[in-house]
């Protein structure tokens, strides 16, 4: 079950390696995607994994879940046969919740009752959500410092796609952390520390990420310009990725 799967570079991964995982014959690959927007670039990404899965000779099937709002997701949404193993991954979708409490709570309540066999989290390792301005300020600067001093390293000041993200994401995230108070401000992000309290509430247990995560995490970062500069560390049971020794992102399961 994916949260957002968007052009399904996760599920391409998975696919991969399960290709060459001859222990257990894999019966069938079903991916529930959901989302609350761009339904067609769902659609359009669940027929380029069906392609690639015919390529790697693996049953597959995609359905997609739309729902107004993620916190709207309910269990009769997923169909789940006897004798599945359930796995969620949560990318970059939890923190939206955060200024909700009870609906990050029903949702966290609803990914456990699906009794899911692993559920893998990632999200910005940067703490967003804190109510003084000039602590969410200084933590706002400090952090997307790291972006926007990736893409000096690594993209021409005239490049379209740099300038549309600058301007489009960068913006609207910095304007909403620093300017917005109260139920305006949706980016409320949490260190990984802040996400192993909530998540443990819940009985959720952290499982290790061993060193081959580290590894196979380590090798993304060398497919990039200026990936050198990209690290990746165990912190506890999980790992985060840090740009110049400064951490962005937390991956825990």
């Amino acid at each position: 079950m994916d949260l957002a799967v968007r052009t399904g570079g996760q599920c391409t991964a998975l696919m991969q390696a399960l290709a060459i995982e001859n222990e257990v014959p894999l019966e069938l690959l079903k991916v529930t995607a959901t989302g609350t927007t761009e339904e067609k670039i769902i659609d359009d990404t669940g027929k380029r994994l069906a392609c690639l899965a015919e390529s790697l000779n693996i049953p597959f099937s995609l359905k997609t879940v739309m729902v107004t709002q993620i916190k709207d997701i309910n269990e009769d949404m997923f169909e789940i046969e006897d004798g599945e193993i359930v796995t969620i991954y949560s990318p970059l979708v939890l923190s939206h919740l955060v200024g909700q409490p009870d609906c990050l709570e029903a949702l966290i309540r609803v990914l456990k009752n699906l009794n899911p066999c692993v559920m893998v989290v990632t999200e910005y390792e940067a703490n967003h959500s804190c109510p003084i301005f000039m602590e969410r300020f200084s933590e706002a600067l400090s952090f997307y410092g790291s972006p926007f001093d990736y893409f000096e390293d690594s993209m021409e000041q005239s490049d379209q796609n740099r300038f549309a993200f600058e301007a489009s994401y960068f913006s609207r995230g910095i304007k909403n952390i620093v300017a917005e108070e109260d139920d305006k401000r949706i980016f409320r992000d949490m260190k990984i520390d802040d996400w192993r309290n909530c998540l443990t509430k819940f009985e959720l247990v952290e499982t290790e990420l061993g060193l081959s995560s580290l590894y196979q995490a380590e090798l993304v970062p060398k497919q990039l310009a200026s990936g050198n500069c990209c690290t990746c560390y165990r912190n506890g049971e999980s790992l985060t990725m840090n740009w110049k020794g400064a951490p962005i992102l937390s991956l825990s399961a």
